[in-house]
């Protein structure tokens, strides 16, 4: 009797409810978020012993999606002190974009506030708005207090009409 060879299993390792890639895919996010490898993607994937196919298959993985752009916040939070530095550096020099750039990442911009005041101004009129409309729908529209907008607008008509009355 001749035994057949046992199929291999891969068996992946749980780690609770965080989804941990494959060691080539945690090679190659790394050759993507490294600003100074400038190889090729086809080099990349080369080297990190992946097929082109199953890349592209991971790229669309949303998983896969998430852990790079969790790769990526930690490099840039790590090279955030660097950009800093680099930043005040420019500014010392009286470069004029940095300047406003350093403004604005401080908030210290006075145009930049007066359209956060603006905004939030505009969200609050559309949030009453959304209140209005919501208590309209749901009945409760003797409470809401009459503007005085359809009397106007009846008032308008027969100027508007050239004083005959709209077709019905």
């Amino acid at each position: 009797m001749e035994k057949k060879p046992k199929k291999r299993t891969v068996k992946r390792k749980k780690t609770g409810s965080v989804w941990v890639p494959r060691p080539e895919l945690v090679k190659m996010a790394q050759f993507l978020i490294n600003p100074d490898d400038r190889r090729s993607k086809a080099e990349k994937i080369k080297a990190a012993g992946l097929s082109e196919t199953i890349f592209y298959r991971w790229m669309k993985d949303e998983r896969y999606i998430q852990y790079l752009n969790d790769q990526i916040d930690k490099y840039t939070d790590s090279e955030l002190s660097e950009v800093w530095k680099a930043l005040l550096r420019q500014c010392k020099l009286g470069n004029i974009a940095a300047i406003k750039l350093f403004f604005d990442m401080k908030r210290m911009n006075p145009e930049l506030n007066d359209k956060r005041e603006l905004e939030r101004a505009r969200l609050e009129i559309e949030r009453q708005k959304l209140a209005i409309l919501e208590a309209k729908a749901g009945g409760g529209c003797d409470d809401i207090p009459d503007d005085g907008f359809l009397e106007a607008l009846e008032a308008k008509i027969p100027d508007i009409w050239g004083g005959e009355e709209p077709c019905p």
